[in-house]
């Protein structure tokens, strides 16, 4: 019976964590407004995202024996952020985004804002969807022009994980009675 009291007695403590997407509705609930808050905030995004670089050149002629010459090069460079890669606070932008760092190198961050009319909605990734709609949306990374796949970059946001703790403390004995 003893041992069944001390196994009883003890500190019960249950953790979970889920992925949330970062809104205003967060940021007001654990007081992420201020620089030094939100900077211990880890931030994953939620979904891949292709950032595509691509460039092309080409001349025709001919050569020496009359043959006609179509030459033709395209370089491309994409960067790829995989679902769920960790970024890190930056900065705060000129109109209320945030910007994200998800690897080291100077410009390589990107921004992130709710859409207009949606104030309390989720941090999406900003880019010029108009600029040229047939490669998805133009942005700055690195010091370059980068367009951003549509089909995972559009709707690409913040999320961050957030854990509920619950403690309980329990203590049971087993009463054996009393004899006269």
């Amino acid at each position: 019976m003893k041992y069944l009291f001390i196994l009883m007695t003890g500190v019960l403590l249950v953790g979970c964590s889920a992925p949330l997407a970062y809104t205003k509705a967060v940021e007001s609930e654990f007081d992420l407004s201020s620089v030094n808050n939100i900077k211990k905030v880890q931030f994953r995004i939620s979904t891949t995202i292709k950032l595509i670089r691509s460039s092309s050149s080409g001349n025709q002629g001919t050569n020496d024996d009359g043959t006609l010459i179509s030459n033709s090069s395209k370089d491309e460079e994409i960067v790829t952020i995989p679902f769920g890669t960790f970024g890190m606070f930056e900065a705060y932008g000129e109109n209320g985004e945030i910007i994200v760092r998800f690897e080291e190198g100077s410009g390589r961050t990107l921004t992130f804002n709710t859409r207009p009319g949606q104030p309390n909605g989720k941090y999406f990734i900003v880019a010029d969807w108009k600029a040229d709609p047939s490669k998805g949306g133009k942005i700055e990374y690195s010091g370059q022009t980068y367009h951003i796949e549509r089909s995972g970059g559009s709707g690409a946001h913040l999320i961050v994980m957030k854990k509920k703790l619950h403690k309980t403390n329990r203590k049971e004995r087993v009463v054996k009675g009393l004899k006269v």
